[in-house]
Order: C-alpha cells, then structure tokens, then sequence
C-alpha cells in the first residue's frame, strides 16, 4: 500500500511536471518549481527503494529470526520510509547544491556537477543514501533468507514432512524478491547514468540511451501489479473484484 502511495504521488505530481516541459520544450517553470520537481522525484525514488529495504529488513526478520511482528512495526517502518523520502532531497532547500534543468530529461534533477566539489559531494550522498545502503542491506537479507529456506527445505525433505507456514514465508519472500529485482532492473541503468557516468565520468551519452533508460524508471511503477497478480492467487481475485465494482459503478 506505501509503495502504491507513492507511485500515485509520482503519477499525480511529477509526471504532469515532465509533459508541461515536454510540451514547452523548454523548463516551464521558475526556480522554485524546479526545486519541487526535485523533491517530489526524490520522495518517490527514494521511497520506493526504502519501502523495498525495509520490506526485506521485515522478511529477514520473520523468516530467519523467527520474530513475532505486530501491526505497529509497519506503522514504525511507514514512518521511517517517509521521513526518510521527505528529508533526504530537502537538502536542497536548506542550500546545498541546487538543482538544475536537464533538457534530455526534460525535467529537473540535483546538481551533480563533477566540477565543483559540492557537485561531487552531493552525488555521492545521493548514491550512498539513495542507492547504495538500501542495495547493500537488502542483498544480506535476501541473502540470508536464501540460504535459511534452503536449509530448511532440505530438513523438511529429509523429515519427509512439508510446512504450509514455512512454504507461505518462502513464497511470500521469493515475490517480494522478484519485485526488487524488478526494481534494480527498472532503476540500475538511469542511476548509474545519472550518478557516475554524467557526472562524475562526464561521458556523454545519447538522448536515445538516457530516454530509454528513464523509460524504464517510470515504468517500474507499472510493472509491479502485473508482477503481484502473477505471483498471487489472492490479488488476482482482489483485482477482479476491483475490476467487477468499476464496471457496476459505470453501468449505474
């Protein structure tokens, strides 16, 4: 559901803030819009992946450390995510860095210039915060709860007796796992351009190669629906049922 919060915030306030640009082809908006279409991307990028850390932190937690979770924990972790997504990009705002329009992006990003040190040293606060440690601690959860089922499917095999507990954790982990391999595919090509090779390599690259590669990004959020429905009965049958009340609602 946060993860859903947010591709709706993306959906509602970046992506008309891209078409204004495209339509211009120009920055159509002042300084202060600039400021806010960093924020708001930086809110959903950072959002996403934090959701899919803490996701994976709540998994490790479950499956390998046998931990009796309540519903409060979620509301704790909601709030971390958000808090996190929020201040993180609001940097900006307090003076370091600002932040520039892209005309390949058609949109405004933070300044990584690699010229100036305040440049580099942004990048590497963007990379380290937005990407790296969520990638790092997910990857050992994952990791780990990899190597946990293994060890405990073959147990089971050998005991001859199969757990509808444990296969449930196992199919609920191998989901969310897709789902985040989904996301470093989606994401992975857009940040290594956007954080390393742009600036800090200062290669150029092609409008072709970096539309493709935003594409992506902004695809992912429509991706992980289809990724649910395939992996689960039950949002399958969630979905039809949502699908059936739209159309009754139309149809009256």
């Amino acid at each position: 559901m946060n993860l859903a919060i947010l591709d709706i915030i993306n959906g509602l306030f970046q992506l008309p803030l891209y078409l204004v640009n495209i339509i211009a082809d120009r920055q159509f908006y002042g300084e202060i819009g600039c400021a806010i279409h960093v924020q708001i991307g930086g809110m959903g990028f950072i959002g996403s992946i934090h959701n899919l850390m803490w996701i994976a932190i709540i998994r490790y937690l479950v499956v390998v450390k046998s931990k009796k979770l309540q519903s409060r924990h979620a509301y704790y972790c909601i709030g971390i995510i958000w808090a996190t997504c929020i201040l993180v990009p609001a940097v900006s705002f307090l003076g370091w860095g600002k932040s520039v329009y892209v005309d390949i992006e058609k949109g405004c990003v933070p300044d990584w210039n690699g010229n100036s040190i305040s440049g580099i040293a942004r990048g590497i606060y963007d990379a380290v915060i937005d990407f790296a440690i969520p990638l790092i601690v997910i990857t050992y959860c994952y990791l780990f709860i990899f190597l946990f089922l293994s060890r405990k499917r073959r147990d089971m095999i050998c005991d001859g007796f199969q757990s509808p507990t444990a296969m449930d954790k196992a199919n609920v982990t191998s989901t969310m796992f897709i789902i985040f391999i989904a996301f470093l595919i989606c994401i992975a090509p857009w940040s290594l351009l956007a954080f390393i090779i742009m600036p800090v390599a200062q290669v150029a690259v092609s409008d072709g190669v970096y539309f493709t590669s935003l594409a992506l990004v902004l695809c992912n959020s429509a991706i992980n629906p289809v990724l649910y429905a395939y992996r689960s009965k039950d949002f399958r049958i969630g979905y039809k049922l949502a699908i059936h009340k739209i159309f009754k609602c139309c149809n009256n």
